[in-house]
């Protein structure tokens, strides 16, 4: 980590940790701290992939916390997909989405649900949100759940890609779907 806080041309930072149903990379909450100490360093970062790293609610929360005091708004891209991580976290995800330039964000296989879902939609409302793709496949998510998301999309009209397949959303959320893409 060391030699990596000293450059300053990074552009694509990927720690994901899942190969073949294995953590390899235990990043978890502790390791937050030099990952956002090495993004104030890295202005040109836009990709940062922390896939299956452990990070859990309190580490998505520092890392979230810790990237809108970034000065530099240049990540693109952030992809905290299989991290345990629940709706604790998610106002702090609903913070970076106000504060931020990101374009793509994955938080599949996490367990953020409805009420996870509660505290991040408000921020998919707001025209500073410019996320064209967002992923919640296998959140947790029920009907309730595709209702709001859908309604929030139905006002941000940058996503171009929303993915909530493994969820359990039944006909009725299966239909939201279909009717707010076609209002």
């Amino acid at each position: 980590m060391t030699s990596l806080l000293q450059t300053t041309s990074l552009v694509h930072l990927n720690l994901s940790s899942t190969k073949e149903g294995r953590y390899r990379n235990r990043l978890q909450a502790k390791g937050i701290p030099s990952i956002v100490n090495l993004l104030s360093r890295s202005p040109t970062l836009q990709i940062l992939n922390l896939s299956g790293t452990m990070l859990k609610s309190e580490g998505a929360r520092v890392l979230c916390a810790g990237l809108v005091k970034i000065e530099h708004k240049t990540l693109l891209s952030l992809d905290i997909s299989d991290n345990e991580i629940t709706h604790t976290a998610a106002q702090s995800i609903h913070d970076l989405l106000i504060d931020s330039h990101l374009l793509r964000l994955d938080l599949s296989h996490n367990k953020i649900g409805l009420s996870g879902l509660e505290k991040l939609n408000p921020a998919l409302y707001f025209s500073r949100c410019k996320l064209n793709y967002l992923n919640l496949a296998e959140c947790s998510l029920t009907y309730q759940g595709f209702v709001k998301i859908m309604d929030a999309v139905k006002f941000n009209y940058q996503i171009q890609t929303l993915v909530v397949d493994g969820n359990r959303a039944g006909p009725g959320g299966s239909f939201s779907l279909v009717q707010a893409m076609m209002a």
